[in-house]
């Protein structure tokens, strides 16, 4: 499932919500409040609803959802944000440019001895 957010500032309040397919929503409250210099840290709410398929790529804290609260305060009101699929596939942790080196060993009958990444 794609990634998604929708950020809101709230003038009166002084205070953002960032709703979010984040699998760590308190990092990334952690990480924009300090990046927007939001000081108390409970100004900054981050919201993550059922987040769906994640598998690791909705751990980490994309510009995408930074922008989000950005221009939320920019034009006064909220602004969303949805990846198409072949944003994610490009995108998204799992669409980086990874490298792994991978080592097995296999005894004389080839079962899986050792494996090292």
């Amino acid at each position: 499932e794609p990634r998604a957010a929708l950020g809101h500032y709230d003038k009166a309040e002084d205070h953002y919500t960032c709703w979010t397919t984040s699998q760590n929503p308190h990092v990334a409250r952690l990480v924009m409040s300090a990046f927007y210099n939001v000081a108390p840290e409970n100004k900054l709410r981050v919201i993550a609803p059922d987040v769906g398929g994640g598998f690791g790529s909705k751990i980490y804290i994309y510009p995408e959802e930074i922008v989000c609260l950005w221009a939320s305060k920019k034009t006064g009101v909220p602004v969303k944000w949805v990846a198409d699929r072949t944003e994610s596939f490009l995108a998204d942790a799992h669409g980086r440019d990874h490298v792994s080196t991978v080592e097995m060993a296999f005894d004389k009958d080839n079962r899986i001895t050792g494996l090292k990444v």
